[in-house]
């Protein structure tokens, strides 16, 4: 591949014994920059690029699709000065993503106080939505510093969101059972202060 617009002049200039020219014959060299080329389905790829060793514009070719899974190809060429064209080819493949756990929490409280936690992750964890089943009977949720009462003007609510790393203490009027449906995360970040905490129980999946 040419060096630059000079080189492409000199080597144009410079001739063998025979007092042939010598053409420019080589292409250029391009490099596949690395990226992450196995995507699940239904996720973003982002394309890494690629160079070429002489500086020569790279276009790139070629489309990934992944809402379907399957294996794509991304073609990158480049031709220098002389006109000699250079290729590389980038394999994506689109594999199929894991479909999320999906249970059913029970919570079977008992009239009074209980300490609870949770190890599905609903759509809406507010506690209007998340304690609206049992709504008649429950009179409070709190942790460490925030709480709920059904009774209160909204703007007095303190806690506004449910979540799986914390525990809860909550209130009912009468022995009740309440359902959670959501996902099981795959995991969860705890950060533990000093001094008192109130924590979830950690989970485990039952045995298959």
């Amino acid at each position: 591949a040419s060096r630059g617009l000079g080189d492409v002049y000199k080597r144009q200039e410079m001739k063998d014994p025979n007092g042939d020219p010598i053409v420019d014959a080589t292409a250029p060299v391009i490099t596949i920059l690395s990226g992450t080329d196995t995507v699940g389905q239904g996720s973003t790829w982002t394309d890494a690029g690629a160079t070429a060793d002489s500086g020569e514009t790279v276009t790139a070719s070629g489309t990934v699709d992944t809402s379907a899974i399957g294996t794509y190809t991304i073609t990158y060429t480049a031709t220098d000065a002389a006109g000699n064209a250079g290729s590389a080819t980038r394999t994506v493949t689109v594999v199929e993503t894991a479909a999320p756990v999906i249970e059913t929490q029970t919570l079977n409280l008992k009239a009074g106080w209980n300490l609870v936690s949770f190890y599905v992750d609903a759509d809406d964890m507010t506690p209007a939505t998340i304690f609206a089943p049992i709504q008649n009977k429950l009179l409070q949720v709190k942790n460490l510093t925030q709480s709920y009462d059904p009774s209160n003007p909204p703007f007095l609510n303190t806690l506004s969101s449910l979540n799986v790393k914390d525990g809860y203490w909550l209130k009912v009027s009468e022995d009740v059972s309440l359902d959670v449906v959501g996902q099981v995360p795959s995991g969860a970040s705890i950060n533990v202060k000093s001094g008192w905490n109130l924590v979830c129980l950690l989970y485990t999946s039952p045995s298959p």
